[in-house]
């Protein structure tokens, strides 16, 4: 699954999700816990190759 579709799947941003997962405190708790819980029982994991590209620049 990759992180639009889990945003579909939530009804919120591809942005908030993303924001929830890594932890920004200005996300309210309880979508944090609700994007984790989708996460998880969904089977996400980070593309790492999307990551490594973000934290090049």
């Amino acid at each position: 699954m990759k992180l639009k579709e889990l945003s579909r799947l939530l009804d919120l941003s591809a942005t908030t999700v993303s924001r929830a997962l890594n932890g920004y405190p200005e996300v309210n708790a309880e979508t944090r816990a609700r994007v984790h819980a989708a996460a998880r029982r969904h089977g996400y994991v980070p593309n790492q190759m999307a990551r490594r590209h973000a934290n090049s620049g």
